[in-house]
């Protein structure tokens, strides 16, 4: 299950850093700001992520907010490809 768990992690910040940088450097001159406001939602979804994991590893959360956090783990990824598929077909 640990495994699992870092597997599910280092993809996630793969897709958040893909997403990040093509929002930035894929665009046109300059960046479209739709872009970045795109990935900076991203980033603040993955920053309560984060929070949630955090407080769920402390033992604050209940056991069964597990599922939640795989839920917002599935979503998070969701929300890259349909990121990356939009800036890729522009804007």
């Amino acid at each position: 299950e640990r495994i699992l768990h870092l597997i599910a992690g280092a993809v996630t910040v793969v897709f958040v850093l893909i997403t990040f940088i093509l929002a930035f450097f894929y665009s046109v001159r300059p960046p479209c700001a739709r872009h970045i406001y795109y990935a900076l939602c991203i980033i603040c979804l993955c920053f309560t992520h984060a929070m949630l994991i955090h407080w769920y590893r402390e033992g604050g959360v209940d056991p069964k907010f597990r599922n939640l956090i795989y839920a917002n783990t599935v979503i998070i990824h969701l929300f890259c490809i349909s990121a990356i598929t939009y800036f890729v077909h522009g804007c």
